[in-house]
């Protein structure tokens, strides 16, 4: 085969690598603000020339691309099963997707599974001369389309939630260059599609699946999301705070929960869509319920760059919309009830297709209150400048995602310790509350 003959592209291919280019122009509108997208995306834009030039090697390299971007997704998840589990600071999009209810697969993280077929497919490839004739390869393509209905249904689940991950952009891509890649090798290779009936029953199929399994039952001995890395049961008070890197500033306009004279005071950043902090304000309320000497203050810190200027990227006009409605819906004395509202309704509120307006008009309605005045201060141009500010002093402690949350009133010198979460914040006052004295805080988390 000449080279000119190995470098034709037929028309399929031509509209094939179109779909390839156009999405991964999406993972490029955020390149020039994110590293990490930019890194991905040249990878990616090598992976296809690889795959063009040098069709193996290209599969080589794409697969093993998409696998370390699904085993980054998976070790994300695991390590904020059990520490911090937070919305990052880069609009929150792949700690969001890799959190919500469908990034779980019979109570195991799809990344579990991805990883897994992304591992059993570079086996395959690499091993393809043990196999009969194109065995690797068919096995390869067919693999690959169900894998593209799958991202297909990650996608979909990741554009009605309004984010974006960039890991997640660079395994759609990259399994599309993939399905390419191999019917490519397969055309230059003079071979056509086999039968599904044909593929099933080959000998690759049969290590593939293989792989798959025995790959997925032993990380699902340590992946399941259940499963906490520290029993706070069991365990001392050692290694539950951090010291706070920076000063926690407080400006008196904190809406308040609990009693203000309460000896424990513990300060909440976090951000309306993240559902993390929807879980962690329900267990914020509950703690002060069951202990009256803690008070909780609320500040905001939108993971949007419209409201934050801590923030890179733009994560959609909800995230400040939101930030505006419970601001406005403090100055009536009805900010928890609001809240709660917001954090109930996370979901839908922000759907790609919800008329955000009127459902935040709609819960002011529910929770009492007068809309007029609150329609007034929601189109007041120093509500956005407050909030700013409360994030500014987010960036000033330290914060790089949501829910952050410090705790004051454990120390004698009164200052303020970040904690990994709720339940340590409460095991850490309930232990000073009895008399136990508190270890000396570790350098802030991440240092």
């Amino acid at each position: 085969m000449t080279s000119v003959e190995r470098l034709q592209i037929t028309r399929p291919e031509v509209l094939w690598l179109a779909a390839t280019a156009a999405l991964s122009l999406v993972l490029f509108q955020n390149a020039l603000e994110s590293t990490v997208s930019l890194a991905l995306l040249a990878a990616l834009w090598g992976c296809g020339a690889a795959v063009y030039l040098r069709p193996h090697a290209g599969l080589l390299l794409t697969t093993a691309l998409c696998l370390l971007s699904n085993s980054y997704l998976l070790s994300q998840k695991l390590s904020a099963s059990g520490s911090y589990a937070m919305c990052g600071a880069d609009g929150g999009g792949c700690s969001v997707l890799n959190n919500a209810p469908q990034s779980e697969l019979f109570g195991l993280p799809v990344t579990l599974f991805g990883s897994a077929f992304y591992f059993g497919l570079l086996l395959i490839l690499a091993g393809r001369s043990r196999f009969k004739a194109s065995e690797a390869a068919q096995t390869a393509f067919y693999c690959c389309v169900l894998a593209l209905g799958f991202c297909g249904y990650l996608g979909y689940v990741a554009y009605s939630l309004r984010v974006s991950c960039p890991f997640c952009f660079s395994i759609y891509v990259g399994t599309l260059l993939l399905t390419w890649g191999i019917f490519r090798e397969l055309r230059l290779a003079g071979d056509g599609i086999a039968g599904v009936g044909q593929v099933v029953g080959s000998s690759a199929s049969r290590w593939f699946a293989a792989i798959c399994l025995v790959s997925i039952a032993s990380g699902s001995m340590t992946a399941s999301p259940k499963a906490e890395s520290s029993d706070l049961e069991r365990m001392g008070f050692e290694g539950l705070a951090y010291q706070v890197q920076g000063d926690v500033k407080l400006r008196g306009t904190e809406p308040l929960f609990g009693n203000a004279d309460a000896p424990y005071l513990i300060v909440e950043w976090a951000d309306y869509g993240c559902p993390h902090c929807a879980d962690a304000s329900e267990a914020l309320k509950a703690l002060v319920l069951s202990n009256p000497d803690v008070q909780v203050r609320f500040k905001p810190f939108p993971l949007t760059s419209q409201c934050n200027p801590s923030i890179p990227s733009d994560g959609g006009p909800e995230r400040c919309m939101t930030a505006v409605a419970a601001h406005c819906a403090n100055a009536q004395g009805k900010y928890w009830e609001y809240q709660s509202k917001l954090f109930s309704n996370q979901t839908y509120l922000f759907r790609q297709t919800s008329d955000l307006p009127g459902d935040l008009r709609s819960i002011g309605g529910q929770v009492g209150l007068d809309l007029a005045t609150w329609e007034t201060c929601m189109s007041d141009a120093s509500v956005v400048e407050d909030i700013a500010k409360h994030a500014v002093d987010g960036k000033n402690a330290g914060v790089s995602g949501t829910p952050t949350i410090v705790v004051r009133g454990l120390y004698d010198d009164a200052s303020f310790v970040q904690v990994m979460d709720v339940r340590a914040a409460a095991k850490l006052i309930e232990g000073h509350q009895s008399g136990s004295v508190m270890p000396a805080p570790l350098p802030p988390h991440g240092h």
